[in-house]
């Protein structure tokens, strides 16, 4: 009786609201201002929480360029931002690591991945740290072991199973977040851990000599070439883990990757004006030093933007290292 009686209450609150769908008509001024503005948002997705700032900054670096709207989005991880990428309206680009691109490819996640998706601009390396506890010294020493690698289809499991999938006998998962996982393999709740955000020098900054932890040195495979180039990892960047000589790894690109429409599609000339927008305010702002045209394994550039690359590659226009917001590796 209770029940129905507050049913009934909100019922009387609401009734004065349910009138006439003519009295809210749109006059045909803000019905086009409306259909203006939907027109031109551009929705770019971050697809992990470490990402959230850049998309940001790209936001109010082309917000009102050439007409723009632009939003940024919080993703749900590389894995579900690729399917958002392509199928959930108002989702224009997304900020993933080029690893996430080839393991979607390789687990049949998507039809012709590679004919669908480009990329405008590489922003920077996302080296893969690999981090273990004593007696672990190669990726082969992992089979059967406890690995640690973040939350399902975030960066770092996207990482451990395109390294780690082909170990003689395959590895436990460990579950939990990337801040878990650091405490997993600390605690010797988990034999070793992964990390391949944007965010790991800072997840790995309090690790001292007292966790008797190390790196693992990670090679480029040949069926990872599509994937991954060669890095290293620097003391200054993970003084705790890396002592002396550098350390050998292997990073993904962060890129910002857009869907590859045909050339006469209507959404191209929208996109254009995004990319051109973007590279200009890149190539204009007063940040840190990236290269503009540094390219992302496994993944096409996005026409426009190789078009824009082509037309300023003298010194005089463009410098192949140009100031920005995030520094190149």
């Amino acid at each position: 009786m209770k029940h129905a009686l507050v049913a009934l209450a909100f019922i009387s609150i609401l009734a004065p609201a349910a009138l006439p769908l003519a009295d809210f008509a749109i006059p045909p001024a803000a019905a086009q201002a409306k259909s203006e503005i939907n027109r031109n948002t551009f929705g770019v997705m971050a697809s992990s929480p470490d990402l959230r700032d850049v998309a940001v900054l790209i936001a109010n670096a082309v917000d009102h360029e050439g007409g723009l709207r632009v939003l940024p989005v919080n993703g749900k991880g590389p894995v579900q931002t690729i399917t958002d990428l392509l199928y959930l309206r108002g989702i224009d680009a997304a900020l993933l690591p080029s690893d996430a691109i080839a393991y979607a490819a390789r687990n049949g996640l998507h039809q012709g991945l590679s004919d669908k998706v480009a990329y405008i601009v590489k922003l920077a390396s996302l080296p893969v740290v690999l981090v273990a506890r004593e007696g672990l010294e190669r990726p082969a020493d992992l089979a059967g072991k406890r690995l640690a690698h973040g939350n399902t289809g975030s960066a770092s499991f996207v990482a451990a199973h395109m390294i780690l999938d082909g170990l003689s006998s395959p590895f436990v998962s460990v579950a939990g977040s990337e801040e878990d996982a650091l405490e997993a393999v600390r605690s010797g709740k988990s034999d070793a851990a992964i990390f391949a955000g944007l965010n790991t020098p800072q997840l790995l900054k309090d690790v001292s000599a007292k966790d008797k932890l190390h790196v693992v040195a990670l090679q480029v495979s040949e069926a990872d070439a599509d994937a991954y180039l060669p890095a290293l990892l620097q003391a200054k960047d993970y003084p705790g883990l890396v002592t002396g000589e550098p350390i050998e790894t292997i990073a993904s690109a962060l890129v910002l990757a857009v869907i590859k429409w045909p050339p006469k599609s209507p959404q191209v000339p929208r996109m254009k004006r995004f990319s051109d927008s973007l590279l200009e305010s890149l190539a204009k702002s007063s940040g840190r030093n990236i290269n503009l045209a540094a390219t992302a394994p496994g993944i096409e550039r996005f026409a426009p933007a190789q078009k824009w690359l082509d037309a300023r590659r003298t010194p005089a226009d463009v410098p192949k290292t140009s100031r920005t917001v995030l520094k190149e590796n």
